[in-house]
């Protein structure tokens, strides 16, 4: 870490670099120690023990990527076609887009993200 402050501020001592590399260090593990207090103060207040993540599926992980949210892929792809000026465009792209949906790839990995 030193070595990268060094090239970051070549004006530096190497016992500055060494202070500097301490202090960051420090605020790391300080960050670190908040957000996990952060955390147990969450669980405190859902009143469980229980940790808040899951594992999810690889279907369920596509699934939200493709049409989760309002950004997700499936919009961004509508928003792109609804864009264009070129109507005969529009459609061949939105015919192409639909075909593309509807040949589902049925081999998908197993485990768990």
């Amino acid at each position: 870490m030193i070595e990268k402050i060094k090239e970051l501020h070549p004006k530096l001592s190497k016992a500055e670099c060494e202070i500097d590399a301490r202090v960051l260090q420090g605020t790391r593990l300080s960050n670190l120690f908040i957000t996990l207090d952060k955390v147990k103060h969450c669980l405190d207040m859902m009143g469980t023990t229980a940790p808040p993540l899951v594992p999810v599926s690889y279907e369920d992980l596509l699934g939200s990527y493709w049409e989760g949210s309002d950004f997700s892929i499936k919009n961004a792809i509508h928003k792109q076609i609804d864009a264009l000026d070129n109507s005969v465009e529009k459609i061949e792209l939105n015919d192409l887009f639909w075909k593309c949906v509807e040949n589902k790839v049925d081999e998908t990995p197993k485990e768990k993200f």
